[in-house]
């Protein structure tokens, strides 16, 4: 009778288990039928979708909350430059976020005075080296030649080592200025001013090339590339495209070149090529670091390859304006 109760499939009872011993000493259990959409069932599945419906939103608000002051606390830390150009980081979200906040528009300025106070100091340095590179300079025109050839030389590139040092430390902390210009154009100029006064350059570019930048830093880093060019290998190559996002500026030559590991050297600031490739001589080993800086602060690159059969193929990276056709 129990069990014919207890098996009605409409009955609904929660689930339960009724034991009853027998006289032999086995237990006789019966359980209600445990059908998958019980209605307990359904009313844990019914508060389940209730909890989440309700604590989802509030989850996702939460996190977008921390997750959009850490977003722009990265951004801003990629940006980051000596300069410190830009507006100070919003100070918004968590009190922990605040802190940070805080404390990286203070390290920013800190890096910002620090880079224009050696600049200064560098700017101090080469002044005070000018007036008895001038003198020196006057005293060797009154020498015979050909010891006066010698010393006006050097004379010369103790004073292009000091320029070449004050621009730097200049290029690091100075802000960009931010306007479209054809870059094109710019190298077409440049090859055409090169070819001038030294070895062919020959170019080629598209008819434009419509980009974003500080076109005099863009214009000196250029200028660079062509003149290692010439120096270290005679003609030069230049060519502009298009590559994605981005326009491609190479600059190649066929001398002696670099192998790869002096290819990542000779970015670094005062280094120089081994004198056996070093055929120009002087310079204080600046050139390239200054274009590579200026690639980087225009959110692009600078990079060196050897080319097969000899030479070196400069490559140069730089922003598009968004409104340029591909």
């Amino acid at each position: 009778m129990v069990q014919r109760v207890l098996s009605r499939p409409a009955l609904q009872l929660p689930p339960f288990a009724l034991a009853e011993q027998q006289s032999d000493g086995i237990w006789l259990v019966f359980m209600p039928p445990d059908p998958l959409g019980s209605v307990w069932r359904y009313r844990v599945l019914l508060a389940l979708a209730l909890g989440s419906a309700i604590t989802l939103p509030l989850a996702a608000y939460v996190a977008r909350q921390i997750a959009q002051p850490v977003r722009a606390l990265a951004d801003a830390a990629t940006q980051a430059d000596l300069a410190g150009s830009g507006p100070p980081l919003a100070v918004t979200g968590p009190r922990e976020i605040d802190a940070a906040a805080t404390a990286f528009n203070a390290m920013r300025r800190r890096l910002a005075d620090q880079a224009a106070e050696r600049t200064r100091m560098v700017a101090a340095v080469a002044h005070d080296l000018r007036t008895p590179l001038t003198g020196l300079r006057l005293r060797a025109e009154q020498i015979d030649e050909p010891l006066r050839g010698r010393m006006v030389a050097d004379i010369d590139r103790m004073r292009s080592m000091i320029d070449d040092v004050l621009e730097f430390a200049r290029s690091q902390q100075a802000p960009l200025a931010s306007a479209t210009f054809d870059l094109a154009a710019l190298a077409r100029e440049c090859a055409m001013l090169a070819s001038e006064i030294g070895p062919a350059v020959s170019c080629r570019a598209p008819v434009a090339a419509s980009c974003v930048g500080d076109e005099p830093a863009v214009r000196r880093a250029l200028i660079n590339l062509i003149d290692n060019a010439q120096r270290y290998a005679g003609a030069a190559e230049v060519a502009v495209r298009r590559v994605g996002p981005t326009w491609s500026i190479e600059v190649a030559d066929r001398g002696p070149g670099l192998d790869a590991a002096e290819c990542q050297r000779v970015l670094q600031p005062f280094a120089r090529a081994e004198p056996s490739r070093n055929r120009a001589g002087g310079g204080a080993g600046l050139g390239l670091a200054l274009t590579a800086t200026v690639a980087q602060r225009h959110g692009g690159r600078l990079t060196l390859t050897p080319r097969a059969g000899g030479g070196l193929l400069v490559h140069m990276t730089l922003p598009t304006d968004s409104d340029s056709p591909a």
